[in-house]
């Protein structure tokens, strides 16, 4: 059997890849391909991973190789929040600068009080600190994620990380065709992808300033995909340090060692 998983970072996509993984038992596997037209696809057994921030049209013309599509969505607006705070990761972060510092400093604010800062004041350091646009980056996601559903909704299953959080992988595999499948075991460097493992997250995180700039471009997306587009925030919203200030933390080290070779 060949597995194509197709999804947006954040989305639960190397979970899924590694249940599968485990599933088939000794795949032939390609992690996040730029492009699959340079790719060995001809094994008779293969999972692909394969980010949308790198999908071009072209590569459509080798869907039909895969005997199972999946493609694996996210409600985008915890997708925006779980993108914050991993990014960092990928950054090539070898010192704690000032700008650093301020962005933690206010993780640690939003966390002693949620709605003492709004989402995109935390956006807006980021910028600073990282010279990343986020947001900028998060509108062109979502469109690009309506073309694809546009054009070859029709060839994939479509799979939700709300499902696969709330029901686990055995229930989920059933619909797919793989009873039985598995929790994934995430070891080495691919736990740094792991956070909290949650949906509805983005009610803690925004405040009402956030939602005027959230809401249009998220709501055709949300339609899109059969979420039910409503915008309640938590009515007692909590922020635990663990998934905020202290998971960055962990990350900027680990990105340092990775770099400095300590």
């Amino acid at each position: 059997m060949r597995v194509l998983i197709l999804g947006e970072p954040k989305s639960g996509t190397t979970a899924l890849f590694q249940s599968v993984v485990d599933h088939l038992g000794t795949p032939e596997v390609r992690f996040e391909p730029e492009d699959l037209r340079t790719e060995d696809l001809a094994p008779p057994t293969l999972v692909v991973k394969k980010l949308m921030t790198s999908f071009q049209f072209g590569e459509a013309d080798l869907f039909d190789r895969f005997d199972l599509r999946l493609l694996l969505v996210r409600d985008p607006r915890d997708r925006l929040v779980s993108s914050l705070l991993f990014d960092i990761s990928g950054r090539n972060v070898t010192v704690r600068t000032a700008f650093i510092d301020n962005f933690v400093q206010l993780l640690r604010e939003k966390e002693a009080d949620p709605r003492s800062t709004p989402l995109i004041k935390l956006l807006d350091a980021y910028f600073h600190a990282t010279r990343i646009d986020l947001l900028s980056a998060f509108a062109r996601s979502n469109h690009r994620h309506l073309q694809v559903l546009h054009n070859f909704a029709d060839r994939f299953q479509l799979v939700r990380y709300e499902d696969m959080v709330r029901d686990g992988m055995a229930r989920l595999g059933g619909q797919f065709g793989m009873p039985g499948l598995a929790e994934p075991v995430i070891t080495g460097d691919l736990t740094r992808v792991q956070r909290n493992q949650t949906s509805g997250d983005w009610r803690h995180w925004c405040g009402h300033a956030d939602l005027w700039v959230l809401r249009p471009m998220c709501t055709n997306l949300l339609d899109a995909l059969g979420y039910a587009v409503d915008w309640d925030l938590a009515e007692q919203p909590t922020i635990d340090p663990a998934t905020a200030s202290a998971y960055v933390l962990d990350l900027i080290e680990r990105r340092r060692l990775e770099l400095t070779g300590e």
